[in-house]
């Protein structure tokens, strides 16, 4: 019994000598990408705060290009270490696919609020009147505008009807 346990503790370090380099390298490459991510999501800040852009589209950014290089990171290094990433890089995919239907309004709000936020039709203090609601805009975010009615209410409108319906602007 002892001579089976030496052969395997000899065979073990014999494997440990031969993954250990494309271990430290996947572990070298995840410590990179977390820093790569942390620098440039700080970079994209610190352009937000000199920027004229609404800081919660920056912010947004950021956050996504953050989440992508550390993704990245984390496949590269387990394709360093040796191991099959291309079922993972499918399940990905999929996973994507199926978040995207899933929660397929809220993407479409976020990207027309992205598009508002770029395209800049209207701006914060314009009086719009979308459909039968007017007032003036107090906020454009991700997700949904606000306008303030001539009552003194406070309209949500999703980003999405605003960019797929006509508008009335006016800039006082």
């Amino acid at each position: 019994m002892s001579s089976s346990f030496a052969s395997a503790w000899v065979e073990w370090q014999q494997q440990l000598v031969v993954y250990l380099p494309k271990l430290l390298a996947s572990l070298f490459i995840i410590i990179l990408a977390f820093f790569v991510a942390f620098y440039f999501k700080k970079l994209i800040l610190t352009l937000a705060d000199k920027a004229e852009y609404h800081k919660h589209l920056i912010r947004f950014m950021g956050s996504v290009a953050a989440a992508i290089i550390i993704i990245i990171g984390i496949i590269t290094a387990l394709a360093t270490a040796g191991v099959n990433v291309t079922a993972l890089i499918a399940s990905l995919g999929l996973l994507g696919f199926s978040l995207g239907m899933a929660f397929k309004d809220i993407l479409a709000n976020t990207i027309a609020g992205v598009m508002l936020i770029i395209y800049r039709p209207f701006t914060i203090e314009d009086h719009i009147q979308f459909k039968e609601l007017t007032g003036i805009v107090k906020d454009i975010n991700l997700r949904y505008t606000t306008l303030e009615s001539d009552t003194n209410e406070k309209i949500l409108i999703p980003n999405q009807a605003l960019l797929n319906t006509p508008i009335s602007v006016s800039t006082e």
